[in-house]
């Protein structure tokens, strides 16, 4: 599907950009059993690639603004999907992840003599995240009640209307 967009991408592009994202309906995504480690499963749902790239453009107006809000680099706490857009189309730092995330986790527990390490899995976080609190931030961080209009419209539609969960394959609703 990607392949067929990007081989008419000036339509496609020219199409969205005519689009009212007030008014956007959630359009038809897949949804199935995938396969986890040790024999589980887990749903999955494969989004509409036509509104992940709306998506993508929605978070991508916002994403400054968002960072902004977020604590900053120099304090070396947040490392995870800091907004850096990229003229190649990436929107995140790729110098900040989860490597210096480890380095400075290391960091600390050498300069503090710590003898115990805890370690929590979140696996089931994003899936159950209120959409609530995540409307009130976006209301606060973004420039116009608009944009958090949309953005929280399109997690709605993704829900089935309930009030919680956000995305946690789409790499533009990471900065969420």
């Amino acid at each position: 599907e990607y392949e067929a967009i990007e081989h008419d991408w000036a339509r496609v592009r020219t199409w969205l950009e005519r689009q009212d994202m007030r008014e956007w309906s959630p359009r038809p995504y897949r949804r199935f059993l995938a396969a986890k480690t040790l024999g589980s499963f887990r749903y999955v749902t494969q989004l509409d690639p036509i509104e992940h790239i709306a998506f993508a453009g929605l978070m991508h107006s916002v994403g400054v603004e968002l960072e902004s809000f977020r604590v900053t680099r120099r304090r070396r706490v947040v490392f995870s999907w800091r907004f850096s857009p990229n003229a190649d189309g990436s929107m995140y730092d790729p110098k900040t992840g989860w490597v210096q995330f480890n380095e400075r986790c290391l960091e600390q527990a050498s300069a503090r003599n710590t003898s115990h390490v805890v370690v929590a899995d979140i696996a089931d976080f994003f899936p159950h995240l209120y959409l609530h609190p995540v409307e009130r931030a976006l209301a606060r961080c973004t420039a116009t009640s608009e944009q958090a209009y949309c953005v929280l419209r399109i997690l709605k539609g993704w829900n089935a209307l309930v009030s919680y969960g956000i995305p946690i394959g789409p790499p533009s609703g990471r900065i969420i």
